[in-house]
Order: C-alpha cells, then sequence, then structure tokens
C-alpha cells in the first residue's frame, strides 16, 4: 500500500485479529484509486452495513480486476477483515502496482517525442551475423556435397 501511496503506515499485525477500523478506510481508498467518482454503499458500524460494503466494493473490484488479469476475491474473506482479508486486497494492490510500473501504452506517448536508434551501434553486430550467415551457408554446402558422395562412398565400403 505504500508503493501505491496510501497515506498511513500499515502493519500486519493490526490484521491478527478483526480491524474493521483499518480494513474500511483501505478499501475505500484502493476503490477510489480504481474509480475516483465511486462511493461504496454501507459502513463498518453494523453488520447490514459491512455486508453491503463488502459486497459493492466487490462488485466494483471483479468488474475492473476480472478484464485485467481474471482476479477473483472472497467477499468472505475480505468480511473478515483479518489478514486473509488483507491477502485478498494484496490481489488488488498488486495490479495496481503492476500498472504504476507498466511503460506507458505507444498511444499515451507524446507524438512529437522522437524514438532515436542509432544505427551505428550495431553496425559490429550486423557484420558479425552476416559473417555468421555466410559460414552457414558455406557449411550447408559443404554438407551437401559429402552427402551427395555418400552413396559412392558407400559402395567402396563394402567391398
Amino acid at each position: 500500500m505504500r508503493v501505491l501511496g496510501y497515506p498511513q503506515a500499515i502493519s500486519m499485525e493490526s490484521f491478527r485479529s478483526a480491524n474493521w477500523a483499518l480494513l474500511e478506510p483501505c478499501v475505500r481508498w484502493l476503490a477510489a484509486r480504481l474509480d475516483p467518482d465511486v462511493t461504496l454503499a454501507g459502513s463498518g458500524d453494523t453488520l447490514e452495513g459491512r455486508v453491503a460494503f463488502v459486497s459493492h466494493a466487490l462488485e466494483l473490484f471483479v468488474g475492473v480486476f476480472h478484464s485485467l488479469g481474471n482476479v477473483k476475491l472472497s467477499g468472505k474473506r475480505v468480511y473478515g477483515a483479518d489478514g486473509w482479508a488483507v491477502r485478498e486486497l494484496l490481489k488488488a494492490g498488486r495490479l495496481l502496482r503492476d500498472a504504476l510500473r507498466a511503460p506507458p501504452p505507444d498511444d499515451m506517448r507524446p507524438h512529437n517525442a522522437i524514438l532515436s536508434y542509432d544505427v551505428t551501434a550495431k553496425i559490429s553486430e550486423i557484420k558479425r551475423a552476416r559473417s555468421l550467415a555466410t559460414e552457414i551457408t558455406a557449411q550447408g554446402a559443404f554438407l551437401y556435397d559429402l552427402l551427395a558422395k555418400e552413396a559412392n562412398n558407400k559402395a567402396s565400403y563394402r567391398l
């Protein structure tokens, strides 16, 4: 969560037992990272509010992540608000982290940026590839000639 920019430090010790006071803001923050306009229904105050909150959050996460990485989240584990809930939310966090680390697609790059490709640095590699291709061709021709002579050599072996 720290890599994604979550404002508070979160310890795994906080989730040794159910901790709705910490889980709810984490889930709301993750949901806001996915869709800034979304407001999750429910709250952690009542049983019905928690169920509504978890189900609405999972609908949002599954709708977004299923198309991206076929990620499935367990509502039962998230509702537990313990270490298992953290593992479920890490699935969402990993996808967000990977999205931050991924290079922008080609259509998002500025059009005025010229991609420079220095061919002079690759000249030695090109020369080496040419010489290897010539050597492979010569060896192939030599092997072909040897195989053509094989019929004559076979007859001399039998004598």
